[in-house]
């Protein structure tokens, strides 16, 4: 019996130690994948910051500067009516531009309005900014999403749209949300310019160049795949599927 006990002690102890140090490596392993996820989520609200004082200083600024111009000449000059309503225009503009921005800065809209009338609505903006037409379309959407997901989502066809905004000279743009089982994904195509994926740089993980950054980013943090497809003059297909928690 003395024996026997021994040898049970001696085992217990052995697997106590066992269980420590894999208990060590688990929790170094998840400090490690919280720092991961946390260094994404601060890059990406930093180039989300650079994108919205890109876009305040190129646009709005600009406009309420030439409008300033105009006003300052008519005042050393006398009234012009034609210049009046130029900045005007202006004006008008630059608060146009600036409800834009402060609608799309916030994830209540997809919270208040569910993701489908939030990307309508972003869409809607892109159509009379840019001019171009997008046709929306939702295969067995879910109406309601959890927070993160759906502002992820709505971020992603933010950033999308933007790189068709700025590279694509694209006449036409389609954007698809659909479901099937426990995954959803989003897929938006132009028919624009395209480009060559050798300009892309290689980065670990992953491509990196024309916005596909803070997308990739995004879908990694939520343990989703991107995927892309674009050849010179034949425009370009942006592909995300993310897991969903629902059957």
């Amino acid at each position: 019996m003395l024996e026997r006990r021994k040898r049970d002690l001696h085992l217990l102890r052995l697997v106590t130690a066992v269980a420590a140090q894999l208990g060590s490596i688990i929790r170094r392993a998840l400090a490690e994948e919280a720092l991961r996820v946390s260094r994404h989520a601060v890059a990406a609200q930093e180039s989300e910051r650079r994108r919205l004082a890109r876009e305040l200083h190129d646009g709005i600024n600009q406009m309420l500067a030439s409008a300033c111009f105009r006003l300052r000449a008519i005042e050393e000059t006398g009234a012009d009516p034609a210049s009046l309503a130029q900045s005007r225009e202006l004006v008008d503009r630059a608060m146009r531009d600036l409800r834009r921005i402060c609608r799309n800065l916030g994830s209540s809209l997809v919270e208040d309005l569910g993701l489908g009338a939030a990307v309508g609505r972003l869409l809607r903006d892109f159509e009379e900014r840019t001019g171009t037409p997008v046709r929306f379309t939702q295969g067995r959407f879910p109406r309601r999403l959890e927070p993160e997901l759906g502002s992820s989502l709505f971020r992603i066809a933010q950033e999308g749209l933007a790189n068709v905004e700025r590279h694509a000279r694209a006449r036409k743009v389609s954007l698809h949300l659909w479901r099937e089982g426990r995954q959803l994904g989003l897929l938006l195509k132009d028919d624009g310019v395209g480009f060559d994926v050798r300009r892309l740089r290689p980065l670990k993980g992953g491509l990196s160049g024309f916005g596909l950054t803070n997308v990739r980013e995004r879908v990694e943090a939520l343990g989703g795949k991107l995927g892309f497809a674009t050849e010179p003059g034949k425009g370009t297909e942006l592909r995300v599927v993310l897991p969903w928690g629902k059957p």
